[in-house]
C-alpha cells in the first residue's frame, strides 16, 4: 500500500520564543492529514490542529479539544495562523 506524502513541514521559532510546527501528508486515498502545533515559550501546546484515525481531525486551543471541519489546506492554515496570532497576543507576558 501506498505511503503518505508529505508535503509541508515547518519548524518555526519566533524572536519572542513561540514555537510552530506544521507537517501536512497527502493521503494516498485522497485527502490529508495534519498536525499543526503552537508551544509557548516553556514548551505547552496552547494551539493546535491534528487529523488522527478513528478520531478525525479536531482542534486544541488553551485546555480544550473540539472537532475540526477539514475543507482545504487553505482554510486550515487561515484558521491555525489567526489562532497563533491571538494567541501570541493575549498571552504576552
Amino acid at each position: 500500500m501506498p505511503r503518505a506524502q508529505e508535503v509541508r513541514r515547518v519548524d518555526f521559532l519566533h524572536p519572542d520564543g513561540w514555537r510552530e510546527v506544521h507537517i501536512i501528508w497527502r493521503l494516498p486515498m485522497g485527502g490529508y492529514r495534519a498536525r499543526l502545533s503552537l508551544l509557548n515559550r516553556r514548551g505547552e501546546r496552547r494551539a493546535g490542529y491534528d487529523w488522527h484515525f478513528g478520531k478525525g481531525a479536531h482542534r486544541h486551543y488553551r485546555d480544550t479539544e473540539e472537532l475540526y471541519d477539514l475543507t482545504s489546506i487553505d482554510r486550515l492554515l487561515g484558521d491555525f495562523a489567526r489562532d497563533v496570532e491571538r494567541l501570541r497576543r493575549e498571552e504576552q507576558p
